[in-house]
């Protein structure tokens, strides 16, 4: 169970919101990013992207605000990018851009 980072209570079950302090556990985060290299380790394109999509569910459902994706100079950045893309107009992440100048690198923000 996820412990809510405001009041320290675990519920006994999956909860959207705290039922000791009423706040929102979903949207919660520690301010850490997770790093995800999807495209250095002989991944095809769809082995990429569904590491990508697994990553961005586990990362929802736990503490850390988002994801800094290492994606290459390759189809695989640019598979990515579509997917993101995809994802941020379902609201399933919040934002997403190249980090700092790094083409193979994307920040998503989840929370």
């Amino acid at each position: 169970m996820k412990e809510c980072l405001n009041c320290g209570f675990i519920p006994d079950r999956p909860e959207p919101i705290c039922p000791k302090c009423d706040s929102h556990l979903n949207l919660q985060t520690d301010k850490t990013w997770i790093r995800v290299d999807v495209a250095h380790h002989g991944e095809t394109i769809d082995e990429a992207i569904n590491t990508l999509r697994k990553t961005i569910i586990e990362t929802r459902m736990g503490n850390s605000q988002g994801l800094n994706v290492v994606v290459g100079k390759g189809m695989i950045r640019d598979a990515a990018w579509a997917c993101l893309k995809n994802l941020k107009d379902q609201r399933k992440i919040i934002t997403f851009d190249f980090e700092n100048k790094n083409d193979g690198m994307i920040k998503v923000q989840v929370k």
